[in-house]
């Protein structure tokens, strides 16, 4: 027995680790509870006495995108999550490298409340002993239109009259005017600025005649309250002339040939649209896009006179024109083959022929060919040929001729001249009496 108990006194006593020593530790609470009626926090736990609530300040704006790390841990077995309250309009948690991420774009301006707490994951339980963190986010709105400023052409004397619409109702409108700049938040706001007022919600801007700017700038800002939100509104006005259609009174158009009328209108103004009344001759289209009608007509029209109306946007304003075309058959002329005339002035009387009834016929001889002037050959109105030629202009000449009428393609006719010496005796009657054979 004695060198039993010796030999375990030699034994090295060796110190419990890992595992053993966490059983022993346990046993002990568990006896410890039982007998004495202590209780124990669990081990997963954090010192409670630590735990404290704490607030975090944010001030976001309406259409401003967000990306906020808040630095909460977000681990695999525990991590904040949020307990209570809700998040922006627009904008969602997420977890990011091992923290919790406030990301994407407010839309709706309030203050919101959201609380997180730390959680074992897997379960529904909270760690009390972890600190709550309370986020108090104020949303404000955007300084200006979320479809940045409108630009609208305004007239002088004239009145723009506009009656803003909300998705909410009733919210207090007041303006800012002037003509040099586009008014900010700071500016000053009533129910009168400028050339613009408000009533009852409708909003009127009137430039004067006497106005000299080539711009006028109007902020609209809309308050309501509990809670409080304000936007506004900007409106560009560009000073324009009164709109209006120009172009010339008539046109005329002949068959087989192209055709273009192009109207104009006033600096400015940026059309929409265009139409025409009534339809256009065979071979004519018209361009809604533009208002220019072209072609080439197919037919013989009568003058008629067609309307032509544009359309503006911003503001939607319409201008006339009218216009009467009138559709000629083409210029056919037939000149002569030949040309006869006598040194001594003379000639055979000849004229060129036109067909189709067209008016406005002219003439004009661009050359001749052989060294004779062009001023010895003449054509009036009613085409007939004159040939004034003098002694030593005998010969055979080509004559070259542009005819031309009212709105036609000029149309270019040859004819071959000869000009011969005068006619004249040769032999002179001498004195006697002959009698033949």
């Amino acid at each position: 027995m004695k060198s039993q108990i010796k030999e375990q006194s030699n034994r090295t006593v060796r110190p419990l680790k890992g595992k053993k020593l966490f059983a022993l530790f346990a046993v002990a609470i568990m006896i410890a509870t039982a007998f004495v009626g202590i209780s124990f926090v669990s081990l997963t736990n954090e010192d409670s006495s630590a735990a404290s609530t704490q607030t975090v300040n944010l001030s976001w704006t309406v259409g401003t995108a967000v990306n906020y790390d808040t630095g909460l841990e977000d681990g695999n077995n525990t991590g904040y999550n949020k307990s209570s309250g809700t998040m922006p309009t627009g904008v969602s948690f997420t977890t990011s490298g091992g923290t919790v991420h406030f990301t994407g774009t407010p839309t709706k301006a309030d203050t919101f409340t959201v609380t997180f707490k730390k959680q074992n994951y897997g379960t529904s339980n909270w760690i009390t002993s972890a600190d709550t963190y309370v986020f108090s986010i104020n949303v404000a709105a955007s300084s200006s239109s979320p479809n940045n400023t409108s630009v609208i052409n305004l007239v002088k004397g004239q009145t723009y009259r506009y009656s803003p619409t909300f998705n909410i109702s009733s919210p207090t409108i007041t303006v800012s005017a002037n003509g040099s700049s586009q008014p900010g938040s700071s500016a000053n706001y009533s129910s009168t600025s400028g050339y613009a007022s408000v009533s009852n919600g409708v909003i009127d801007v009137t430039v004067p005649a006497s106005y000299s700017g080539n711009n006028y700038y109007v902020t609209i800002k809309a308050v309501t309250s509990n809670p409080t939100q304000t936007v506004y509104q900007n409106i560009k006005f560009a000073i324009v002339d009164a709109f209006a259609v120009s172009g010339n009174a008539s046109a005329i158009g002949v068959v087989g040939n192209g055709f273009t009328y192009i109207p104009s209108t006033t600096s400015g103004w940026t059309i929409s649209s265009w139409s025409i009344s009534p339809s256009l001759p065979s071979g004519l289209s018209f361009n809604a896009s533009t208002g220019v009608i072209s072609g080439t007509p197919s037919a013989v029209s009568n003058a008629t006179t067609y309307t032509l109306t544009a359309t503006t946007v911003q503001p939607s304003v319409t201008a006339t024109k009218t216009v009467s075309i009138k559709i000629e058959p083409a210029l056919v002329v037939t000149a002569p083959a030949n040309v006869y005339a006598v040194e001594n002035g003379n000639y055979d009387p000849v004229a060129f022929s036109v067909t189709n009834g067209v008016s406005g016929v002219s003439y004009q001889v661009t050359s001749i060919t052989g060294g004779l002037s062009t001023s010895k050959v003449s054509i009036d109105n009613n085409g007939s040929i004159s040939v004034a030629a003098s002694s030593g202009d005998a010969g055979t000449y080509t004559v070259t001729v542009t005819v031309t009428s009212d709105n036609q393609e000029p149309v270019t006719k040859t004819f071959a001249l000869t000009i011969v010496q005068a006619l004249g005796f040769t032999s002179t009657p001498v004195s006697g009496f002959y009698v033949v054979g």
